[in-house]
């Protein structure tokens, strides 16, 4: 008998087979949310049923799909006037986004740095699905906090040679961003500046990941699997909006 809860389960299906695909403006079965959240989620309830725990980033990464997918459908019962059904998700969902942010918080304090392998991929997932709880909740007041530890967890990555999972969570986060310093605002003494991130970023490319400034291996190295990812969340081929990227 799982060990995984009914209305687990009932919101990982409603994700798996509903949520997941207006992530992307083109669908595509090889969409990062598709390869690589649900994957790492799911073997984390495999992880659970079968050995009765799994990692700390994994559950984390659970509980803040299975908040997006509450929030999703508090959403939907809202905009069909069932307002009673919408508060209940939101309720569930609160609780789901309490615990991802509680076990990404103790992952990222004790696993991260512990010296074993890290699960690179793993912490940039969560800490991706955290900013998409934010956007589907509607309070976008963490972003900034979300934002910035994906980029620092992004700039602390030496590794050469990038695959092409971590480059579609890099587009991901850059796609992120980019709305986030696009929109961001803040008020002081009643004026309204840029906020203090789209400030900084008007200086550097700081937040773009470095695997991503190089139009020529965009354009030259990648499979078409990796390409789609690139489309599927944009709508159009990479090559397109690199050179606008650098001369913004």
């Amino acid at each position: 008998m799982s060990i995984f809860p009914s209305q687990d389960r009932f919101l990982m299906h409603h994700y798996v087979h509903t949520v997941v695909n207006i992530f992307c403006v083109i669908d595509n079965a090889k969409s990062p949310w598709k390869t690589i959240h649900i994957p790492r989620a799911i073997q984390g309830i495999g992880e659970m049923d079968v050995m009765g725990s799994t990692s700390r980033v994994r559950s984390a990464l659970r509980n803040a799909l299975l908040s997006i997918s509450a929030f999703f459908l508090a959403n939907v019962r809202a905009s069909e006037s069932h307002p009673n059904e919408a508060v209940k998700w939101v309720e569930e969902a609160m609780q789901y986004r309490y615990n991802a942010i509680g076990l990404l918080k103790q992952a990222v304090e004790s696993d991260l740095y512990s010296g074993g392998k890290p699960k690179y991929k793993e912490y940039l997932a969560t800490m991706l699905s955290m900013i998409t709880i934010n956007i589907m909740s509607g309070d976008t007041s963490t972003c900034a906090v979300h934002l910035d530890g994906a980029k620092q967890l992004i700039s602390n990555n030496r590794k050469s040679r990038v695959s092409g999972k971590t480059r579609a969570l890099h587009r991901i986060y850059f796609y992120l961003r980019v709305i986030y310093e696009s929109t961001a605002i803040h008020s002081s003494g009643g004026d309204v500046h840029a906020s203090p991130a789209r400030e900084a970023s008007d200086q550097s490319e700081a937040y773009i990941p470095a695997d991503l400034r190089d139009s020529h291996s965009e354009d030259q190295s990648e499979e078409p699997t990796e390409m789609a990812s690139f489309e599927c969340i944009y709508g159009f081929p990479g090559k397109r909006v690199w050179p606008t990227v650098r001369d913004f």
